[in-house]
């Protein structure tokens, strides 16, 4: 199992929307995303859709 740091809330969230995204089933993605929910709360708006936009830019660069 790959274990990752994460240097701040800031890409715990990129991390966690990205699960959300990628999970195998709704239930994964459910957690993933109660977790992103959590994370968010302590972050300026702005910071969270950035986050947002790299999550899924990251998710559909993987896909190509």
């Amino acid at each position: 199992m790959m274990k990752l740091e994460l240097s701040d809330n800031f890409e715990a969230l990129v991390l966690a929307l990205e699960l959300a995204i990628t999970a195998p089933d709704e239930s994964m993605s459910k957690k993933c995303s109660d977790m992103a929910d959590q994370l968010a709360g302590y972050m300026q708006v702005s910071e969270v859709e950035l986050a947002k936009q790299i999550a899924l830019s990251n998710v559909f660069e993987e896909c190509q």
